[in-house]
């Protein structure tokens, strides 16, 4: 065989090898997307062991602690009035760390939010919270640390605040002071985007 047919012939089974191989980063969703109520304590407030803070891969709820992996914080203190306000607080906020950050809609229905938008996820800033805030939260999770591709390291989830219990906490006579009640919607698979019902296709 000539040089020149040989050439080709490689260039065809390396056409063919790439086409049956697909893309080779591509990942395929293996669960489908979890709703769940959840209701978490302020952190300022909180009793021993209480849980204000979220793990969104779960989801599970977790103490702010530096043993816990968290997400999102809440938190219920006084804000420049002197009044009680709850806050949403990204884990760079609270700690030296921060491997999550969200952002905050305010144009749709916690309903009509199909996927996570792709944006840039602040990190840092404190939000507050009030009955219907809907944040969308991108958190980089162990279980995706085994990605090649950065943007495949993550997992999304959308959170609305249902109802927030402003007055004191009390083991006796108010176990559900200080807390706050909100709803919640996962994508556990690594760097999908989609808060539709089922399995993911992006």
């Amino acid at each position: 065989m000539s040089a020149r047919p040989l050439v080709l012939t490689l260039g065809v089974l390396a056409v063919t090898a790439a086409s049956a191989c697909g893309n080779p980063f591509a990942i395929t969703p293996t669960t489908p997307t979890i709703t769940d109520t959840l209701a978490v304590y302020g952190l300022t407030d909180a009793p021993p062991n209480g849980p204000t803070a979220v793990n969104t891969f779960g989801p599970t709820l977790v103490t702010t602690s530096a043993t816990s992996h968290y997400d999102i914080v809440f938190d219920i203190r006084q804000d420049s009035a002197g009044n009680p306000q709850a806050y949403a607080l990204p884990p760079k906020a609270v700690a030296s760390f921060g491997t999550a950050g969200f952002v905050v809609d305010s144009t749709q229905a916690f309903d009509a939010i199909q996927f996570a938008p792709n944006v840039p996820y602040n990190d840092s800033t404190i939000v507050p919270l009030k009955a219907g805030t809907i944040v969308v939260v991108q958190a980089l999770s162990a279980a995706c640390s085994v990605q090649l591709v950065a943007a495949q390291q993550f997992i999304y989830s959308k959170i609305v605040i249902d109802s927030i219990n402003y007055t004191p906490f009390n083991g006796f006579t108010n176990p559900a002071g200080n807390t706050i009640y909100f709803r919640i919607k996962v994508d556990p698979n690594c760097g999908f985007r989609s808060f539709k019902d089922g399995l993911p296709t992006f």
